[in-house]
């Protein structure tokens, strides 16, 4: 949980050199993204160019809450293709030891059959998910086949699940605004937390012409989705221009 700390606080980091850049970006009112240790744990640094004020918003997360579910989904993936190659090697090999035994037991058409199948597996295993098989019949080869057609989509779906993830949050990211609103007299800052990788919660500044000075705020709930949660959020201030007061 993020809470506000009792005193003010000036931020450091064990790594001189990072630390001595992240106060130049700021210093020319650049805003940013690093890697540098914080409080002796590694933590990705996410700041703002610093507004009319010299007020900069910092973000500062571990390095392991960050990565940590691209890394899981990462190794799902893997072990999902991992697990399939081995089926897919395992049918080729039963079909291989088919064709060499069926081959000189069963009529012409029985043999083209298995060859076909062959083929579709072999082409699986070059990496080709769209291979399809077309053998009828109610014998053990006519299901091996629909078992084949079968599992060459499982095997597709598991390999797209990585990017199909990648690019849900991407196009979800972007439709969040990227920048707070400023209105005199005020702080205004927006985040949205999901409480799984991908979340139903969208908000927006809405400022028409008409209103004025007014500002709207959207704020939209996926109904169903999850656990319904609240973001914690803060700002530092100081009484420098240049300096960034701590807060968590």
């Amino acid at each position: 949980m993020w809470e506000p700390p009792s005193t003010q606080m000036l931020l450091s980091s064990t790594d001189a050199h990072l630390f001595s850049r992240f106060r130049k970006y700021l210093e020319n009112g650049k805003s940013g993204v690093l890697s540098m240790p914080y409080h002796e744990r590694d933590s990705i640094w996410a700041f703002s160019a610093p507004d009319e004020r010299g007020v900069s918003l910092v973000l500062i997360l571990p390095h392991d809450d960050v990565v940590a579910p691209a890394d899981k989904a990462k190794s799902y993936v893997q072990l999902a293709i991992k697990e399939q190659y081995l089926h897919t090697v395992f049918v080729l090999i039963i079909v291989v030891l088919l064709v060499s035994l069926l081959a000189f037991l069963l009529s012409r058409r029985f043999t083209e059959n298995i060859m076909i199948l062959a083929r579709g597996v072999k082409r699986i295993a070059s990496g080709d998910f769209s291979a399809r098989v077309e053998i009828g019949g109610e014998d053990e080869v006519g299901e091996l086949a629909r078992d084949f057609n079968s599992m060459a989509p499982s095997l597709r779906e598991h390999i797209e699940i990585k990017s199909a993830l990648d690019v849900a949050m991407e196009v979800q990211t972007n439709l969040l605004p990227q920048n707070s609103p400023y209105i005199k007299g005020y702080d205004i800052y927006g985040e949205s937390r999901y409480c799984d990788e991908l979340g139903g919660d969208y908000f927006d500044y809405i400022r028409p012409d008409r209103d004025g000075e007014n500002m709207r705020f959207a704020i939209g709930d996926v109904s169903g989705h999850g656990a319904s949660h609240r973001p914690h959020k803060h700002c530092c201030r100081d009484s420098m221009p240049t300096d960034v007061t701590d807060g968590k």
